[in-house]
């Protein structure tokens, strides 16, 4: 018993000393915990903030930073690669965190048109903020830029900073083309009564050529499909064919816009089956010209010229023609009146024309003179009573053999007596009835009128004519030649004579063909006119010719040393493949001058007068690149241009073919 005592007393003892530790224990603080720190550092890149700059977290806290683009700018992304914003990060380590912003590219549409009569270098499109886009607005042929819609910018090219969509048209209008006489010399006043003179001041900067002829005046239906033909001005069932020497300009109804009268050949089925027609246009340079047809009597074809033969202050239209081209045979008129023109050819010679015509458009027609042909023939005020003459040195081919025998050319001279009817004469050429005795045929393919020696008298320059193949007669008598050229000087007894006159002499070998027209130009500026001839070298190729007048009636050709024609240059202007396939020996031509007109014009506005072929281009059609298409001499504008008395050639090509129909 005794023992279980001391058992459960040393139990309770030790008991008590364990509590009492224990309890001392529990009273004491708790050890301090180590929480760690980190530094959170946030930027902004440009365009934008971060919502907060960061700072130092203890390990595990989580921050939320929110991106904010600025104007003009969109969140890209965080330097971590999140796209999330706002983002929320939680401070496990040190952390770096840059925000991203992009600038925002708007884009919008840019539209551009072109009105009526032109075309944009471009339509537009859809361009960012800021593009810069160069728009160029060219008109049309017969057209004129007038400005942008909505923008006050009248320059062809503008360049626009796209900021907004925009839409943008080009403005044009078409372009008035007035008679305008100070772009053509102003001649001494005696000039003024010679139709070579006033054919000149009607002259125009602008050209027609074979595809704007063909579309608005020529007339062709029934024609063959398209290349089946070369030779296609013949193949069509009807076909009317203005061509270059068969019109003339002219302002009948004094609007101050140039009129146009002409002669379409008939071309229809076979070659020249019978007459053509005559057209009149009002504004021939318009927008809606207006077009008449009217039957005409001439087979051949017209050549005209201008003056004022009635007086009553409206220009009137010399007609004169070679109809006896052929066989010069007279086919008389059945008992229907009607006759065989297929037979005839090309027709017989015919008095020459005048039309007279009226400010409505209207005109009358008068035949004067005897049957006759040529190309010779200029008006002028011969005899000095105030009214207008004419002179014709004619040059008959088939006609000569019309009346039973070999007919000798005339000179005749149609005197005027005020009111449009005439005199016919003789005796104003000395020299008349020597050439009939010697039965000599003194026959010339141009003839101009002007005063070269500036005497007051209006002299007579008459142009060479070898029948196209260089031949001429040699004789010892040095009047019956007519290979050069031959100024006759006017006097005051209004008589002409070879005794009183100045030649010029081409050799042989520098030319072949014949003259077609005649110009007057003052090109080195020293007060005497100096003389511009046409000449044709073959049936498609032409060329100019310059003699300097040196104020002793002596005439020196200059051409080869003011004209520059050089080869590279016309190569480099109308193609090595023309050049090489037309080049002839000459070496001095350029076509297109198959006209009996030369205009002596200032074609550039530069103040001085330039050398240009007469308002029409319309020669035949062509077998190009052996290809059968429609080929008339693929220019836009050709002429001379002046500088210092030095001419150069400019031509603008259209570069593209034309399909007649």
């Amino acid at each position: 018993m005794k023992k279980l005592l001391y058992s459960i007393t040393f139990a309770l003892t030790t008991f008590l000393i364990l509590y009492s530790c224990s309890a001392e224990e529990d009273d004491a603080p708790p050890p301090a915990l180590i929480v760690k720190k980190y530094t959170l550092a946030v930027t902004a890149g440009e365009g934008g903030s971060v919502s907060s700059s960061g700072g130092t977290y203890s390990q595990g806290t989580q921050v939320s930073i929110t991106a904010t683009p600025s104007s003009g700018f969109t969140f890209s992304q965080w330097s971590d690669g999140s796209t999330t914003n706002p983002i929320t990060v939680t401070l496990n380590s040190n952390t770096n965190l840059s925000a991203t912003f992009t600038a925002i590219i708007n884009r919008y549409t840019l539209t551009v048109t072109a009105g009526e009569g032109g075309t944009v270098s471009t339509e537009g499109g859809t361009y960012d903020e800021g593009t810069e886009v160069t728009i160029t607005a060219t008109p049309e042929e017969g057209y004129e830029f007038v400005g942008w819609e909505e923008f006050e910018n009248n320059s062809s090219e503008i360049n626009l900073i796209i900021d907004s969509n925009i839409s943008v048209q080009a403005i044009f209008q078409w372009k008035e083309i007035y008679f305008d006489e100070s772009i053509t010399p102003q001649y001494p006043d005696i000039n003024y009564s010679s139709s070579s003179i006033i054919t000149n001041k009607y002259s125009s900067i602008r050209t027609f050529i074979a595809p704007y002829i063909f579309e608005k005046f020529d007339i062709a239906d029934g024609c063959p499909a398209f290349g089946e033909k070369w030779r296609l001005d013949n193949y069509c069932e009807t076909r009317y064919k203005l061509e270059s020497n068969s019109a003339i300009f002219f302002d009948y109804d004094s609007d101050g816009k140039l009129d146009l009268f002409g002669h379409l050949r008939n071309y229809s089925i076979y070659y020249l089956p019978g007459p053509g027609k005559n057209i009149l246009v009002n504004d021939v340079f318009g927008k809606n010209p207006d077009i008449r047809y009217f039957d005409s009597d001439v087979i051949y074809g017209e050549i005209y010229e201008l003056n004022d033969f009635n007086g009553d202050g409206t220009m009137d239209i010399l007609s004169f023609h070679q109809e006896d081209h052929g066989n010069g045979k007279e086919v008389p008129e059945d008992e229907n009146g009607v006759r065989n023109w297929e037979e005839a050819y090309f027709g017989y010679p015919i008095p020459i024309k005048i039309f007279f015509f009226y400010p409505d458009g209207s005109f009358t027609t008068k035949n004067v003179g005897p049957p006759t042909g040529g190309h010779a023939i200029t008006s002028f005020d011969i005899d000095n009573d105030g009214d207008i003459d004419i002179v014709n040195f004619e040059g008959l081919i088939g006609g000569k053999y019309m009346y039973g025998e070999n007919r000798i050319d005339k000179q005749y001279f149609y005197i005027n007596d005020g009111n449009g009817n005439f005199e016919i004469k003789r005796e104003n050429f000395i020299q008349g009835d020597y050439f009939q005795e010697v039965k000599h045929n003194w026959s010339w393919s141009a003839v101009g009128s002007f005063d070269l020696n500036n005497d007051s008298y209006i002299d007579l320059i008459l142009a060479h004519n070898t029948n196209g193949n260089g031949e001429y007669n040699t004789v010892e008598d040095e009047k019956l030649i007519h290979k050069g050229v031959r100024i006759l000087w006017g006097n005051s007894n209004s008589t002409f004579s070879i005794e009183n006159s100045s030649y010029v002499d081409f050799p042989k070998e520098k030319f072949k063909g014949y003259a077609k027209g005649t110009g007057f130009i003052d090109y080195n500026n020293d007060g005497f006119y100096d003389i511009v001839i046409s000449d044709i070298l073959d049936s498609k190729n032409e060329k100019i010719r310059i003699l300097k007048n040196d104020g002793n009636e002596n005439f020196i050709d200059v051409t080869n040393q003011i004209i520059n024609n050089d080869p590279e240059i016309v190569q480099h202007l109308l193609g090595s493949e023309w050049y090489d396939s037309n080049l002839k020996s000459d070496g001095n031509f350029i076509p297109p001058f198959d006209n009996s007109h030369i205009s002596i014009i200032d074609v550039d506005g530069d103040g001085d007068f330039d050398i240009k072929p007469y308002g029409i281009v319309n020669d035949s059609f062509q077998n190009h690149n052996e290809i059968n298409v429609f080929w008339t001499r693929n220019l836009k504008n050709i002429y001379y241009e002046n500088n210092n008395g030095i001419f150069s050639l400019k031509i603008e090509r259209i570069n593209h073919i034309v399909r007649p129909y």
